[in-house]
């Protein structure tokens, strides 16, 4: 029964009207389905015995259904103008698939408002609002691009572009390696970002980037003894007699951010970080040393690096900068090879048990991670001491994860060997015990020997003060070194295994020892973070620093403010009652940095210079040979 309708197979999904009846031998598809349709026809004539047949769907709403009509000003009286007689329902609705109605729910008619006693008749005649104008924009009082910003390829574009149709190659086994692929040729791919300037063309520095996890292990606060260090008094040395007669200032140095920047945090930007400016100038002085350390046998600081990424970057940014001899960096560390019966690496307790799914490798209660550096001066070291993240004493979670991390100094004073008496035999202990383990593993008098001797000469020089959270009065501050994407330098083209390049490469005419795989990058000199020269300050503070007997008590009473109010009223006198900014402070701070180098010898340069380890090498030489031949003078 029914009217036969036929598909195509492609058309199966579309059939709504199935017949229960058709699953069995058509598949509901081709034979046993019955439709309803309206008109005159087959469907008008016999719906209702269709939909007794088992029509599986309702029948389609029809095509007009009458509406009350819409009167603009009917709800205001008089009432009764108008006759709604028409538009009520002028007969009941019959059963049946052939009346309208039936095809849904009758539609109510519509009453009429009623008038409200409560709220008073208003009379007046309808006054629409006032049109409003049209919206009509100012003209812009700058310019779409910044004049003064540095132009380049894309620089105004919301989204980078490449100057180039596609990437090039990169060099590879069986691919020629000739001059048609240059530096030049080479599309950048990292151009500056509309963000970096302001509309009046002004340079908005980027922010610090966010942690992506949050910290598992605790944060422990100052100890005692570490404050009672802090809060005694400080002497200031008038000669560099007085200071040789202390112990040399420790200078904890951060790497990210302090003294240069990685375009990305992996171990190919660590082969190649971006420095800071004024970086050689920096290191140069914090290694120099001077005729009186000479005599006394100190050096002016003992520098320590200690930064929270893992070893082998660590290791890649030192030898990139030249602060360690790049034949030195050891092979990365494998951690699923067995363990050689040499002691090649160190044992670290965890302090916590961990939830993290790829921890280290462990063997019971011990992370197995790969030995510390040991600078050897005979080597040409000029490092006390290298901390990285596998020293910190941070869980597998933590280790693993983007949290921050606190920088404790008192791991350098127990590997100094400030908690030892002094003479005592035995030396350094042996093992290394975590934060929480530190005041089991030592008693009372070594715990204030060694907070007493590391608050006097300490000093970390770190762009985050929350690094010294647990020795806040050693933290020398510093301003951030960030750099916006779109400014990051880009690496040049050097060829590998190229046999039509006979030039040597561009590094290794530098200094043959580093490899070309290794180097330091500098930005370009149209952008700002070029003539950062928060170094040069750093360096005026130090010259101070070193000169107090207790560098904690100085820098809590406020010598670093008193610098630079120094130097401000230097500013005021030489600007004659002229307004003072804080960057003209900055200058001058920079200014009396510069000049201390300039006293010492040193040369002061902007740009990085990947010798300058050999020069400091090379003076030390010059000044033990002269002293020498001093002594031998004497003798006679």
């Amino acid at each position: 029964m029914g009217k036969e309708y036929y598909r195509r197979k492609d058309e199966r999904r579309d059939s709504p009207y199935e017949d229960r009846r058709g699953r069995g031998s058509g598949g509901g598809w081709q034979s046993d389905a019955v439709y309803a349709e309206q008109g005159n026809g087959y469907g008008q004539s016999q719906g209702w015995q269709d939909w007794q047949a088992g029509a599986t769907r309702p029948y389609p709403p029809p095509t007009f259904a009458p509406q009350p009509p819409f009167f603009p000003n009917q709800a205001a009286p008089p009432f009764g103008q108008f006759d709604w007689g028409p538009y009520g329902q002028p007969y009941a609705p019959q059963p049946g698939p052939s009346n309208w109605q039936a095809w849904g729910p009758p539609v109510p008619p519509f009453q009429p408002p009623f008038p409200t006693p409560n709220l008073p008749f208003n009379d007046a005649p309808f006054v629409p609002a006032p049109a409003q104008p049209f919206f009509h924009p100012t003209a812009p009082t700058q310019a779409p691009f910044s004049p003064s910003a540095p132009f380049e390829n894309g620089w105004h574009s919301t989204n980078p572009v490449r100057s180039g149709t596609r990437p090039p190659r990169s060099p590879a086994r069986g691919r020629r390696d000739d001059n048609r692929r240059a530096e030049q040729d080479r599309p950048d791919h990292r151009v500056p970002l509309p963000y970096a300037y302001a509309g009046d063309g002004t340079y908005v520095p980027p922010t610090r980037r966010e942690r992506m996890h949050r910290r598992e292990g605790p944060a422990y606060p100052p100890t005692q003894t570490y404050l009672d260090a802090a809060n005694g008094e400080s002497e200031t040395f008038e000669t560099e007699e007085q200071v040789g007669t202390k112990e040399p200032v420790v200078l904890v140095l951060d790497l990210n951010n302090t003294l240069l920047v990685r375009g990305e945090r992996n171990a190919a930007g660590s082969k190649t970080p971006v420095v800071r400016p004024y970086l050689a100038t920096f290191l140069e002085y914090i290694c120099t040393t001077t005729e009186p350390d000479l005599v006394s046998g100190k050096p002016r600081f003992q520098p320590i690096i200690y930064s929270s990424a893992r070893s082998y970057n660590v290791l890649s940014m030192l030898a990139a900068i030249n602060l360690i001899p790049p034949s030195r960096v050891p092979p990365p560390f494998d951690s699923r090879a067995p363990f050689p019966a040499a002691p090649i690496a160190e044992k670290y307790r965890s302090p916590s048990p961990s939830r993290s799914p790829t921890p280290p490798p462990r063997h019971g209660d011990y992370v197995y991670v790969q030995a510390p550096y040991k600078p050897e001066p005979s080597e040409g070291d000029v490092l006390k001491l290298v901390f990285t993240r596998e020293m910190m004493g941070l869980s597998p979670m933590d280790y693993h994860g983007d949290v921050e991390t606190v920088k404790d100094l008192a791991k350098v004073w127990e590997r100094l060997g400030w908690a030892e008496e002094s003479g005592s035999e035995g030396g350094r202990r042996a093992t290394v015990t975590s934060r929480n383990g530190v005041e089991e593993a030592l008693s009372p008098e070594e715990v204030a020997r060694r907070d007493e001797m590391g608050a006097q000469r300490t000093l970390l020089l770190d762009d985050e003060a929350g690094k010294a959270a647990q020795q806040p009065y050693s933290h020398l501050p510093i301003r951030p070194y960030l750099i916006h994407q779109g400014h990051m330098p880009r690496f040049p083209y050097i060829p590998r295994n190229s046999r039509s390049s006979r030039s040597p490469s561009p590094i290794s005419s530098i200094d043959p020892e580093i490899p070309s795989y290794l180097r330091a990058l500098e930005v370009r000199d149209d952008h700002p973070p070029a003539w950062d020269d928060a170094l040069l300050r750093s360096v005026w503070e130090l010259e101070n620093l070193r000169r107090e007997s207790n560098v904690a008590a100085a820098v809590k009473s406020g010598f670093l403010q008193w610098l630079r109010d120094d130097a401000r009223e230097a500013v005021q006198k030489a600007k004659e009652g002229k307004k003072v900014t804080e960057e003209m402070v900055d200058a001058e701070l920079a200014k009396r940095g510069r000049m201390v180098c300039e006293r010492l010898g040193i040369e002061v340069r902007r740009k990085w210079d990947p010798r300058w380890r050999q020069r400091v090498l090379q003076r030390r030489e010059d000044m033990l040979a002269k002293a020498e031949r001093a002594a031998g003078k004497a003798a006679e």
